[in-house]
């Protein structure tokens, strides 16, 4: 897989991705730039939600689809 340029093209939306951006989360506030994560891209950031935090990725550089499940 290849990484996407965002200016070149958007997720579709609620699409799963892993994207690099900069972190914007509940605890610290807008965090380092760069950042790497997994979530649903929404509209313009990436929503990341868990048991214990939720955060986005915003400022979004580059993304690419989540790899298929292995076979099990």
């Amino acid at each position: 897989m290849e990484w996407v340029s965002i200016k070149d093209q958007q997720p579709k939306e609620g699409q799963n991705v892993i994207a690099v951006g900069t972190w914007f989360g509940e605890i610290t506030g807008v965090g380092e730039t760069e950042y790497m994560g997994i979530g649903a891209w929404n509209y313009n950031r990436v929503s990341i939600a868990s048991d214990t935090y939720s955060a986005d990725i915003v400022e979004v550089t580059h993304w690419m689809p989540l790899p298929s499940y292995p076979e099990l």
